[in-house]
């Protein structure tokens, strides 16, 4: 009796764990399948929706626009063969790997890159550890396994002894580790594991590796958005006019030219501007009221900091760039640096202007590349939300010069140019 009680008990179970892997089984390819991206956050969003622009190959553009946050703010209008492909704090190493991801899924490749946004993006070397960054002082990139554990035990016992905390000769800003912080799930939903274990080794791969392969599981990488499909708020559609005539500069913080209080909504509002837009999109633009009150208020203080910034004394470092320019060269295609405004703050100091020169020197030494600038390079305080992203105002006085003057210049050395 004892025996049978215990066989249906087992058979019970079997029948229960069976239903729980099926059911799992059955939510994971229900989110393969289905676009349930659509309902996450909108940053996740605009990253994971360009992957899948990429992932379709269907992109035949002669110039690609790579850049940052800043560069986001190009818009290259009714040029319908250039993209604006530029991405929030990504990171040095991205673009190189970018490139890859666009080859591999068959698109075509562009007849030129235009490199754009933060001058870090092209002197900073390869930048941090693309580690745990509490750890990254024992670490600098393609570190191997070997040595990063040896700087963590044996190194930094040694050191501790010695009182001295500076572990390596790589310095570490806390801007970089902020940045990682903050930004680092964005090259984690860009890039499946797949392509970041064929990108690195050592450390770097150990560690990026441990955060990447989890979000092979759909259902966990987008949590968010199947926990945003059961809110009653994400079917709540609201009137919208953003990226419409109405919403002027003037006009973007009324309601109906805000974020709507769906994410569904926002994202497909989103999709639609950008590829209305070849891929422009304006992040200050979509600032809540409140946010933009804040910068507004700590304004006179960040530019106090921007201008003891303007002041430094930078260790331009372009070994990664002059890997990416020989790369591209072999291919044919150009490669075109195009100098962000920065705001007139750093009119009068020597950051910049430096950067400038240093960097036109460096690209004097590889064929096929070139450097363009805008009519003006430093823009007044008014135009920036924070400092470093430009405002409604700011952006359109910055499409004014890219789409009249500036796009055009690039356009017609890129069609004319016979390779070296």
């Amino acid at each position: 009796m004892e025996c049978l009680e215990k066989m249906l008990s087992t058979s019970h179970f079997k029948k229960l764990l069976i239903f729980f892997i099926s059911f799992i089984l059955l939510v994971e390819i229900l989110v393969s399948v289905f676009p349930v991206y659509y309902f996450d956050n909108p940053e996740k969003f605009l990253i994971y929706h360009t992957r899948k622009q990429i992932e379709n190959g269907n992109n035949d553009y002669n110039i690609i626009i790579l850049g940052d946050s800043t560069s986001m703010s190009l818009d290259p209008s009714n040029h319908k063969n250039v993209y604006n492909f530029s991405m929030p704090g990504m990171g040095v190493r991205y673009y190189p790997q970018f490139l890859d991801k666009y080859q591999k899924f068959l698109n075509k490749n562009p007849k030129a890159i235009v490199m754009s946004g933060s001058f870090l993006l092209v002197s900073n070397g390869k930048g941090s550890p693309l580690v745990d960054q509490s750890l990254s002082n024992y670490a600098y990139p393609d570190i191997s396994l070997f040595e990063y554990l040896y700087n963590r035990s044996v190194r930094r016992i040694r050191d501790i002894i010695n009182n001295n905390t500076k572990y390596n000769n790589v310095p570490i800003t806390r801007e970089a580790n902020l940045e990682w912080e903050f930004f680092s799930h964005r090259y984690f939903t860009f890039f499946s594991a797949f392509e970041i274990n064929s990108y690195y080794r050592g450390a770097e791969w150990f560690y990026l590796m441990s955060q990447s392969v989890p979000l092979l599981y759909k259902t966990y990488m987008f949590r968010k958005s199947i926990k945003n499909i059961f809110n009653i708020d994400s079917y709540k559609f609201e009137k919208n006019l953003y990226g419409t005539e109405y919403c002027t500069c003037e006009k973007l913080k009324e309601k109906v030219c805000l974020p709507p209080t769906s994410q569904y909504q926002d994202n497909r509002i989103i999709e639609e501007f950008r590829k209305k837009h070849q891929g422009y999109y304006n992040i200050s633009d979509r600032l809540s009221p409140k946010l933009l009150n804040a910068y507004e208020l700590e304004k006179e203080n960040t530019i106090k900091r921007l201008k003891q910034h303007s002041e430094i004394t930078f260790n331009y470092d372009f070994s990664y760039t002059e890997e990416f320019i020989k790369n591209l060269n072999q291919q044919k295609i150009l490669y075109i640096y195009l100098a962000m405004p920065y705001p007139d703050i750093y009119n009068n100091g020597k950051l910049i202007p430096t950067f400038h020169k240093e960097f036109e020197k460096f690209l004097s030494k590889f064929p096929n590349t070139k450097m363009f600038y805008f009519p003006t390079m430093y823009y007044d305080a008014k135009y920036y939300s924070d400092m470093v992203h430009l405002n409604c105002e700011g952006a359109k006085k910055l499409n004014d010069e890219f789409q009249n003057v500036v796009l055009p210049q690039i356009i017609q050395f890129v069609e004319s140019y016979k390779f070296k």
